[in-house]
């Protein structure tokens, strides 16, 4: 016979799967959970981001930006 049937004490190997299982189990939900928050904040930031870009100086700004960037790449003005 095992030592674990005779003395009635789980094997510590098998006690830290127990745990590990058990801590699986509780960690599904958090898996749902943690989906649903990062599905909501893209949404939010995705509407950030059109409301920003659809503004005209916000527009204008990134034009010019961009402008700037390829007169510096290029040496010359491309738009």
């Amino acid at each position: 016979m095992s030592r674990e049937i005779v003395s009635g004490t789980a094997s510590p190997r098998r006690a830290r799967l127990a745990t590990a299982r058990r801590s699986l189990r509780r960690q599904r939900g958090m898996v749902t959970a943690e989906y649903a928050v990062g599905a909501v904040a893209a949404a939010g930031f995705a509407g950030i981001l059109i409301k920003v870009l659809t503004d005209p100086r916000v527009f204008e700004l990134l034009l010019k930006i961009i402008e700037w960037l390829l007169n510096l790449v290029f040496g010359h003005k491309v738009l």
